[in-house]
């Protein structure tokens, strides 16, 4: 039995013997007992024997990705399969970032997703600045897990405004995982950049306001200025005085012209 690799049909190993420097590749023999009927008499079984030949991979990589081959060459004619590697990268999302604006007193939410999980994820860390608050129980910070979800319902899922009334679904063995702070009474000292790091994942970062509710008042107003018309109003004046130079101009281009017709 021979593996390669097709992206550079490089043959990685011939029996149990590797041909290449990456240690991390190595060939894998196992017997599986196998029972199949053969129709001979009725409750005559034959149990024979199959031979798994494995390909294995430590410390599997993103560029590790893509198609293999394995050749059996046992038979004529030689037997080929092609096995496909995707190799998942986990990585994290905040659902209220990049910035989060709260009043002083209301609670804060924060949901953090990890998409592409293969596996459940050991641990869920978030920060505060650059504190790990998932052990601070004095702090009145709450840190609960979400049970994963499919990744073919993710989009509802952030989506919905009732957590509780999204199914799961198994239809997919890629999940979801979601973790979720609430600090039910905010304060200024609440404020900072907040990182959600799952173990083996890259992390997400959300930057959260604490404002008294006049200054939460004045931000509103001062965007809704600020969505006006484009255009400065020292622009307006500049292009008026423009237009009104233009008779000036055109007076001197025909003195010009009436000079240069009389030289």
């Amino acid at each position: 039995v021979t593996w390669l690799r097709r992206s550079d049909y490089h043959i990685l190993s011939v029996g149990m013997v590797t041909y290449t420097s990456d240690e991390r590749f190595s060939a894998v023999r196992g017997d599986v007992p196998m029972s199949f009927g053969t129709g001979v008499g009725e409750g005559s079984d034959t149990t024979g024997s199959a031979e798994d030949w494995m390909l294995q991979i430590r410390g599997v990589a993103e560029s590790d990705a893509g198609e293999y081959e394995c050749h059996v060459n046992t038979q004529h004619p030689t037997v080929s399969i092609n096995v496909t590697l995707r190799v998942l990268a986990p990585h994290a999302s905040i659902v209220e970032s990049p910035e989060l604006y709260v009043n002083r007193g209301s609670t804060i939410k924060l949901t953090c997703i990890i998409h592409d999980c293969p596996q459940p994820l050991t641990h869920i860390f978030w920060y505060h600045q650059n504190k790990v608050i998932n052990y601070e129980r004095h702090a009145n910070i709450t840190i609960e897990r979400v049970n994963p979800i499919a990744n073919d319902v993710v989009g509802r899922y952030v989506s919905s405004s009732s957590w509780s009334s999204i199914g799961m679904s198994r239809r997919s063995s890629v999940s979801t995982q979601v973790s979720r702070l609430t600090i039910p009474v905010a304060s200024a000292e609440h404020s900072g950049r907040y990182t959600c790091a799952p173990i083996h994942s890259n992390p997400a970062a959300v930057h959260v306001h604490v404002l008294h509710a006049e200054e939460h008042l004045a931000r509103k107003s001062h965007e809704a200025s600020s969505a006006g018309p484009t255009g400065s109003p020292g622009e307006r004046p500049w292009s008026l005085s423009i237009h009104a130079s233009l008779p000036l101009l055109a007076l001197e281009l025909l003195f010009l012209l009436v000079v240069a017709s009389t030289t």
